[in-house]
């Protein structure tokens, strides 16, 4: 009896949610880069539907028709897509060593801010913002305009 009163919630269970249960609808994916290693750390979205992605990138790196220079080992890059998966803006930060971005987040205003580290001299493309390393690896956080120009940098 119990077997068969098993069964019969499973079975309920299944048609029960199942009917209520939808599939997400497939919008747009993207590749980007080029030939090195290039890596995709940090995503966030707002409320318009835009997509910001954060992460490293050797050599050059393309996204859609955009394409960045790598001044050092690795690079930070920050792209924002519209909510159909097209390229707003691109932007880029670096020095000579390996620097990377590992986080993102956006406000509700449109700026974005980025956290990561830095090895070295950095520059934010776009600005006349520099940071310096003290050590090895330095944590830092920037904010980004809307437009996806650096606003301010600070290393910890």
């Amino acid at each position: 009896m119990k077997t068969q009163t098993k069964l019969f919630l499973i079975a309920f269970c299944i048609l029960f949610f199942n009917s209520i249960l939808e599939a997400q609808e497939f919008k747009w994916a993207k590749r980007a880069g080029l030939w090195a290693y290039d890596y995709g750390y940090g995503i966030c979205s707002d409320d318009l539907g835009n997509v910001y992605v954060t992460g490293k990138y050797e050599m050059d790196a393309m996204f859609d028709d955009v394409t960045i220079g790598c001044e050092g080992n690795h690079d930070i890059f920050i792209v924002k897509y519209d909510h159909q998966g097209n390229v707003i803006w691109v932007n880029s930060a670096g020095g000579l060593y390996g620097d990377y971005a590992h986080a993102i987040a956006s406000d509700g205003e449109g700026n974005t801010y980025i956290t990561g580290e830095i090895e070295a001299n950095v520059i934010f493309h776009g600005s006349e913002i520099k940071l310096s390393a003290w050590g090895k690896n330095d944590i830092f956080v920037a904010k980004y305009s809307p437009e996806g120009v650096p606003l301010w940098a600070h290393r910890g």
